[in-house]
């Protein structure tokens, strides 16, 4: 078995089954962005890469029965466990060292991936269905958790790309708020 057959049996039995916007489209995009980081910061691409793979399943003793399940190597196996381990324990201590940049990157990738168009929108949706937000006030709140974000990436590939990502989900929330004001005018 390979990290092939873990793949498929992850998106087969695991993804696929996730609510649409954290599910298979989530982990495709976490995986490619955790290999731009990886390569740019010098990381491990394939510890990155299945991290990002298996960071949703936010358990490592889940994660511990896939690896094993497919025989994956042993040195592999507790790098992919050491990045999951950090980006669950990282919840509420935002100031936690990272224990190897693979981990970093596989955190700054997911936290990428949050804030991004995808992230964004879906974070203002789970504001609106749990916490009874209206959509704007859920939009600004989903801005405002992309902005702080911003301030917990360390390497400079991920801060280059939140930087280019906030001022885009700036202006869009500049357009937001300007025809917002329409309705005052009315």
């Amino acid at each position: 078995m390979t990290l092939s057959s873990l793949r498929r049996d992850l998106f087969t039995n695991f993804y696929d089954k996730q609510e649409p916007t954290h599910g298979r489209s989530h982990a495709l995009r976490t995986m490619a962005l955790a290999r731009r980081l990886a390569r740019s910061a010098g990381a491990d691409q394939q510890v990155c890469v299945a991290s990002a793979m298996m960071h949703q399943l936010h358990d490592v003793r889940v994660a511990r029965r896939y690896i094993k399940k497919h025989s994956i190597k042993t040195k592999l196996a507790s790098r992919i466990l050491e990045c999951l381990d950090f980006r669950d324990r990282l919840r509420g201590k935002p100031d936690l060292r990272a224990p190897s940049i693979e981990a970093r990157v596989v955190t700054e990738a997911d936290m990428l991936d949050a804030m991004g168009p995808f992230g964004t929108i879906r974070t203002a949706c789970y504001y609106v269905l749990t916490k009874g937000m209206g959509f704007e006030s859920a939009m600004e709140a989903a801005h405002d958790r992309a902005i702080r974000r911003e301030k917990r990436l360390h390497t400079r590939l991920a801060r280059s790309m939140a930087k280019r990502n906030n001022a885009k989900l700036e202006a869009i929330m500049s357009e937001f708020r300007a025809w917002r004001s329409l309705e005052r005018n009315a």
